[in-house]
């Protein structure tokens, strides 16, 4: 379970960082099933918000990663 949460986790911070976002949200929030409190997952998650517009789920996440570091 841990080399599938590194890899959901990383395979979604690559997809955003390739401009597919919606592929990366979906990789990321995979992550977060693992690992709830996981700032790295939950920062890429914010800036996925924040690319797509949904600026209600980016605040969430960033209040979400605030909490958890």
């Amino acid at each position: 379970p841990k080399v599938a949460l590194i890899g959901a986790g990383a395979m979604g911070g690559a997809l955003l960082k390739a401009g597919r976002t919606e592929e990366a949200i979906t990789a990321l929030r995979a992550a977060l099933l693992d690992a709830p409190n996981n700032g790295y997952v939950l920062f890429a998650l914010m800036e996925a918000a924040k690319a797509t517009k949904d600026m209600v789920a980016a605040a969430e996440y960033k209040k979400l990663f605030e909490q958890a570091w």
